[in-house]
């Protein structure tokens, strides 16, 4: 897993961590915040990509599996609304009773946001787990 490296001044602005990085749609008039739950299985990055995307080291990186045990918010502020990033602990098949409290944890989380974001280490082949 990549450890976490703040983003540089000619990547991102300090006040819009994505600008010019990915294109953000203008927000509906109503807009004012949504939640996106980080999604994916242990040790995929997903705790190093909310901090990227927050601007700040916000979640616990480790190269050991399991290390976020409880959903953590990340919150995004622009002119224009608010984006609350929740990481996952990461699903898998558990084999004790901390792994099934922890996958019960990530499923809690997934029916609690407005989006998904499903993330994957493509370095990897898929498999059954």
């Amino acid at each position: 897993m990549a450890e976490f490296i703040p983003p540089t001044a000619d990547l991102v602005s300090s006040e819009f961590p994505l600008e010019g990085f990915l294109p953000i749609p203008p927000a509906p008039e109503n807009f004012k915040s949504g939640f996106v739950g980080i999604v994916g299985r242990p040790n995929v990055g997903k705790s190093t990509l909310m901090n990227y995307l927050v601007g700040q080291k916000i979640a616990i990186t480790s190269s050991v599996a399991q290390t976020t045990r409880n959903r953590l918010r990340g919150i995004l502020t622009t002119e224009t609304g608010q984006i609350i990033f929740v990481d996952t602990p990461g699903i898998h098949k558990p084999h004790h009773q901390l792994g099934k409290v922890l996958v019960q944890n990530a499923e809690r989380a997934i029916q609690g946001v407005d989006v998904v974001l499903f993330v994957v280490d493509g370095s990897t082949k898929a498999g059954g787990g």
